[in-house]
């Protein structure tokens, strides 16, 4: 047996270069703008929108290398295809906000399985070739499954060498070295290895009949066994549900979704050998799974429905209403359709990943106008919204239409910004989306105070997110940039905290600090007797006298997070660096403090 040599190596490394090229360029310039990112005490945003884009390029310029390849173009044509992918990445570039938001990363994933799926299929567009197309994504599943094996070694080999000179020879390797080490490797190494497994001669698997008999019994023995199980449990559910007339509860999304993969999964895994004797049985299975699928579905939908009457659109719920539309078709399609090619599967999930990402029908937009309409629904219901013009309240809101009110908030605020319902407030002095905080780009640990301040526009209070009873939820965190104090009047410095509460901090040779809990109040003693004390809940009672939104709860002047107490024995300044809690019936309830109490003693 002959082990391949260096020579070797390099020369497929190198064939692999010029067959993808484009490929690799966006690999390699996903794992230099990502490892950059690394550790910058900076925003690093722009090297983000670079990485998370040059890694659309992947699969994206992998989709045009194979299909040029399959059809034989010429050279001119592949480098215009070639141009047009990268000027849609530059076009995904500045499209992208300013930071990279939770909504943008789903847009992301959703475009990345979008063309992933693309690759599975585009180079057999074409009618027929089905046992091409299989053997094509066999290939590309088993490399991919291999290049994570290697990468892994890899990594693991490279990082206990780092290890070794850190301990063994004193050399400093901080954590973000390892990070950087892995997005390398999995950036660069992982996607070369994969591509120098592609088959090059795609046309020739046609005729190809190689089956892995692991494969095989993976999916008699393990796959289907659990399909089965999975539908006997819904099915049985289901009946739970005729009988009792309880409405399917929201689990039974991920449920079915699960089962539904699985199945499909199965079904696509054993496909090429349903014509072999002793496999017929593969047929039966195929055609019974999506006609038991059926059931399962229709809870789907009603489990969707009952959510979306209360709640209204969102992504998630959004997806999920095209899974199951997509599993209704599909599962027609298999049972009772003469043509049952497999193609159709990555076709249509490919059609709507690409298709439900943009445009007035797309999930965002959909989930956007949805909730503002729920918004708006409620405010006019309440007499806050008139002719379009919010009118402050002047009457009681009752709690849960203010935790109606809230729970819409946070999410347009975290997902979508509140730009769609800027004109309900015309004589707000600063745009919605740059309330709260001192720049316009959102984060989502802002998200809170940004809500409480648009609620105050409608004179509302907050209503904490998952409370079940009237409660006011409150969160101040003291100006970071105000922190200077002079403590040459004063003759100690004691640091409370939440896990110092009940304890005694000595202070000196005869004094004590005691944070007591339970009446949320900092005592100094002088062994058992009393020498002045300061309520906490002073802070909060001063912060909320002010008018709402005259002030950002995470970064409020030092002067009102101050408390001062002075009498012949002692003098203390208590600052609160962040406090919060929350407000049941005016009982004030501090779950989280933290803060520095200045102390001077009078001889």
């Amino acid at each position: 047996m002959r082990f391949p040599s260096l020579r070797l190596f390099l020369t497929e490394a190198t064939s692999t270069l010029f067959r993808f090229p484009a490929v690799l360029l966006s690999a390699v310039l996903a794992a230099v703008t990502g490892i950059a990112a690394i550790g910058q005490d900076q925003e690093p945003d722009v090297l983000l929108k670079v990485m998370v884009s040059a890694q659309l390029g992947i699969p994206l310029f992998f989709a045009i290398a194979v299909l040029s390849e399959k059809d034989r173009w010429a050279k001119p044509p592949r480098f215009v295809f070639a141009l047009m992918g990268a000027a849609a990445l530059i076009a995904y570039y500045f499209l992208l906000p300013e930071w990279i938001s939770p909504l943008a990363m789903t847009r992301l994933v959703q475009l990345h399985l979008g063309l992933h799926l693309l690759v599975a299929f585009v180079p057999f567009i074409r009618p027929h070739h089905s046992n091409a197309f299989w053997q094509y994504n066999k290939s590309l599943f088993l490399r991919f499954l291999l290049a994570a094996l290697y990468s892994t070694v890899f990594f693991v080999g490279l990082a206990i060498a780092l290890a070794a000179l850190d301990k063994l020879f004193g050399l400093e390797i901080d954590g973000d070295t390892y990070l950087k080490l892995w997005v390398g490797v999995v950036m660069i190494f992982n996607t070369w290895f994969f591509l120098g497994g592609v088959p090059r001669d795609l046309s020739a698997l046609e005729g190809e009949n190689e089956y892995p008999t692991g494969l095989k019994v993976f999916t008699q023995f393990v796959l289907i066994p659990l399909v089965v199980l999975y539908l006997l449990i819904l099915t049985t559910y289901l009946g739970k549900i005729v009988i009792t007339q309880v409405w399917p509860s929201g689990w039974i999304g991920y449920l079915v979704s699960s089962v539904a993969c699985a199945g499909i999964l199965s079904h696509l895994l054993v496909y090429p050998i349903r014509e072999q004797l002793g496999n017929k049985w593969i047929k039966t299975f195929s055609r019974w799974f999506y006609i038991l699928l059926v059931p399962s579905i229709v809870m789907l939908m009603m489990a969707i429905y009952k959510r979306i009457t209360q709640y209204g659109v969102t992504e998630p719920r959004y997806f999920l209403v095209v899974l199951a539309i997509w599993l209704a078709a599909v599962s027609v399609y298999y049972a009772f359709g003469r043509a049952r090619g497999i193609k159709v599967i990555p076709l249509t999930l490919c059609l709507l990943a690409f298709v439900t990402s943009f445009g007035p029908w797309g999930a965002y937009r959909v989930s956007e106008k949805s909730q503002v309409n729920r918004l708006q629904s409620i405010l006019v219901t309440n007499s806050l919204l008139v002719d379009g013009t919010l009118q402050p309240s002047n009457k009681q809101v009752s709690f849960e239409d203010r935790k109606e009110i809230s729970g819409i908030l946070r999410y347009l605020v975290n997902t979508h910004g509140v730009g769609a319902i800027q004109d309900w407030f015309p004589d707000s002095a600063a745009p919605l989306d740059s309330l709260g905080e001192v720049t316009v780009a959102l984060r989502p640990r802002q998200s809170i105070g940004r809500v409480r301040v648009i609620m105050g526009l409608m004179n509302l209070e907050y209503a904490k997110q998952g409370a079940t009873f009237e409660t006011d939820h409150f969160s101040y965190a003291s100006d970071p940039l105000g922190h200077v104090f002079r403590i040459q009047d004063y003759d100690f410095l004691v640091r409370l905290t939440q896990k110092s509460k009940d304890d005694t901090l000595t202070v000196g040779d005869e004094y004590a600090v005691v944070y007591d809990a339970n009446d949320q109040t900092v005592r100094l003693k002088r062994k058992d007797d009393l020498v002045l004390e300061i309520k906490i809940v002073e802070v909060v009672d001063r912060l909320r006298r002010l008018e709402p939104g005259s002030f950002d709860p995470s970064a409020v002047p030092v002067e009102q997070m101050t408390i001062q107490a002075d009498n012949n024995m002692a003098a203390a300044r208590l600052h609160v660096v962040h406090i919060s809690g929350d407000t049941i019936k005016d009982e004030i309830a501090i779950d989280y403090f933290t803060g520095d109490c200045f102390i001077r003693l009078k001889k």
